[in-house]
């Protein structure tokens, strides 16, 4: 026997748009409250596990901070400017538009995801200092930004929202 899955979707096209768009907005607010419990724990597992070093550790974990939540908000923002592309295309309903989009978009998250992973393995040093971080804690966190970069290019694909249709 066959099951039948009823998927929900949001008509965007058709009707008031301000029931809609909490909808579309809560994901994008949920993943900047998700990113700030993670750096949360990340700071309180350092900070309880770490013996003699805790100052250094957590002070590596807060510099790295601002510079992943820069990372992952500037992937969150490209990644809303391809669907409005692709919203627009589909609007339009130019489907070789839509397409295009699509293969640009996971292109681009793709290399893009690997440049800051590049830089983040190759230049560590130079992206902390740049952001004045203390010279004592920085090959800590030169070595955590490494550790915590380099599964970027498969995590920058997720704020596109896309899922297997099956």
């Amino acid at each position: 026997m066959g099951t039948t899955v009823k998927k929900h979707e949001i008509a965007m096209l058709h009707g008031s748009i301000w029931n809609k768009l909490p909808l579309f907005a809560l994901p994008v607010a949920a993943t900047a409250i998700l990113e700030q419990l993670f750096h949360a724990s990340d700071v309180a597992i350092v900070g309880n596990f770490t013996g003699d070093a805790r100052t250094v550790a957590v002070a590596a974990v807060g510099a790295n901070g601002p510079i992943i939540g820069l990372i992952v908000n500037l992937f969150i923002g490209i990644a809303l400017g391809a669907n409005v592309v692709i919203a627009n295309a589909i609007g339009c309903r130019d489907d070789n538009a839509v397409k295009r989009a699509v293969h640009t978009a996971i292109v681009f998250a793709v290399c893009g995801g690997a440049a800051v992973a590049l830089l983040a393995v190759l230049g560590p040093f130079d992206v902390l200092r740049s952001a004045s971080s203390l010279h004592v804690i920085i090959a800590l966190a030169a070595a955590m930004m490494t550790g915590g970069v380099l599964d970027l290019i498969f995590w920058v694909l997720d704020p596109f929202g896309w899922k297997n249709e099956g």
